[in-house]
């Protein structure tokens, strides 16, 4: 009977954990705890978003397709890059640089590298001819672009960067990280130096221990804040800088943890040599490569959950958005744009500016954007994150035809949620009667533009 009851009692809090979990910890104010327990509040709900979005966003499938399109794309993006670095004088640093980043537990992959970087370094690209420059660019940004791709599912963004913003913006990460690899390279040498460490030994004395302590974890550093910088810039959307600095802290421990696993467990190319002979470098690369992908995205959605954690009851409903939401966003949307652009100060309206003061999650914010891009009511400007105005002349746009756009994508079945199929079409019945409602609209409106929502 005892037994019977403390099995009871078991399930009982079980139950309330998961209920916890599931729902009560979404439903408590932030504002009414203490700084300390509002921390733990927001860490608890990013762990929890993380695993949920790690799971929808179907990340291991995502990482096997970034690694087979890393294995078509990668010749061209590092032939770039080294034009670039060559341009520079530093492309034989940049070369040694990434064959001494292969691990030592994939050290027979090393002279494949080394002949790929080779092959490389001496290719003039002159000589390509305008067919051979028009693949290579378009492998380069092919494979960029699937990476982009990628973050703006996580981020819910529906648009991807114009084709010059690609080309510009790509080609800046083509110059830097090659920049930063030789002088993160030649900044570690230099500090480990042994000129350096004997001054610095000197000066210090017995505290000597800790700058040497400093100098193991110098290539971590490098490593998270490379991670940063690559999820801040990759989304085509504004991340913050602490949430971007928290992904980069986690992706950097979880590369470095793998490096350790893999090193500690001999999951190594003797692992595959039984099997696959000589060509055991070929899978031990190419699941060095899954994981790393793994990590890359798994760190991309700490980012995100740690960016929205606190709009996560509302961000669950995003795929069912209701149609007066829609609505009502979009003109509040139009409503701030159009005030921003008739005072004419402050520069594009930002999604980013919008979902901060109103508290609405970026998914709905960024969802509801596209569907206005799209009616010709706004237009995208370019930018380090994309900026908004008005595509037409606000005293031009009716909120009728406005409306009339927002509910024309749900009627005729444009807006589909992810994983259903397309609605049919309604009869003509039902055709009229609702454009006899959008009519009744119409009337009384009274031909109220975009204008009138700013008070302008």
């Amino acid at each position: 009977m005892q037994a019977g009851s403390q099995g009871q009692g078991w399930g009982e809090r079980f139950q309330r954990a998961q209920r916890f979990l599931r729902r009560d910890v979404w439903e408590i104010e932030v504002g009414d705890l203490r700084r300390g327990r509002r921390t733990l509040l927001h860490g608890l709900r990013t762990a929890l978003l993380v695993v949920r979005g790690f799971v929808r966003d179907r990340c291991p499938l995502r990482a096997s397709a970034l690694t087979y399109i890393t294995l078509v794309t990668i010749v061209p993006a590092m032939a770039l890059m080294f034009a670039i670095a060559k341009a520079f004088g530093a492309h034989e640093k940049l070369g040694g640089f990434l064959v001494d980043r292969i691990p030592e537990h994939l050290s027979q992959v090393r002279p494949l590298v080394q002949n790929v970087v080779s092959v490389i370094q001496t290719t003039d690209l002159t000589k390509l001819g305008w067919v051979g420059l028009v693949i290579l660019v378009y492998g380069w940004l092919r494979g960029l672009g699937s990476i982009e791709k990628t973050f703006n599912d996580i981020w819910g963004v529906r648009r991807s960067r114009t084709l010059t913003r690609k080309v510009s913006d790509y080609l800046c990460v083509s110059v830097i990280v090659p920049v930063l690899l030789v002088v993160a390279s030649g900044l570690n040498a230099s500090l480990s130096s042994q000129t350096v460490v004997a001054k610095v030994t000197e000066w210090l004395g017995p505290l000597a221990w800790l700058y040497l302590k400093g100098l193991r974890g110098l290539p971590f550093v490098t490593v998270a804040v490379a991670f940063t910088a690559f999820y801040m810039f990759m989304p085509n959307t504004q991340v913050r800088f602490r949430s971007g600095l928290m992904a980069g802290i986690v992706a950097g421990t979880l590369w470095y943890a793998s490096q350790y696993l893999y090193i500690r467990f001999q999951i190594g190319i003797s692992q595959f040599s039984t099997v696959y002979g000589t060509f055991a470098a070929l899978p031990a690369f190419l699941v060095w490569l899954y994981l790393g992908w793994l990590i890359v995205i798994f760190g991309a959605e700490v980012a995100f959950a740690h960016q929205n954690a606190d709009t996560f009851p509302r961000e669950m409903q995003v795929e069912t958005l209701p149609q007066a939401e829609r609505e009502r966003i979009a003109l509040e949307v139009l409503g701030e744009v159009v005030a921003r652009y008739a005072n004419g100060s402050g520069g594009p309206w930002r999604p980013k500016e919008f979902q901060a003061s109103a508290r609405i999650p970026i998914r709905r914010v960024n969802a509801v954007v596209e569907d206005l891009v799209n009616a010709g009511v706004l237009a995208e400007v370019g930018g380090r994150s994309p900026g908004y105005l008005p595509a037409r002349d606000p005293g031009q746009i009716r909120i009728a035809e406005v409306l009339a756009s927002l509910r024309r994508g749900t009627v005729e079945g444009e807006a589909v949620a992810p994983g259903e199929s397309q609605a049919r079409l309604p009869s003509k019945e039902v055709r009229a009667v609702l454009a006899k409602v959008q009519e009744g609209v119409a009337r009384s409106l009274d031909g109220a533009t975009v204008r009138d929502l700013a008070g302008k």
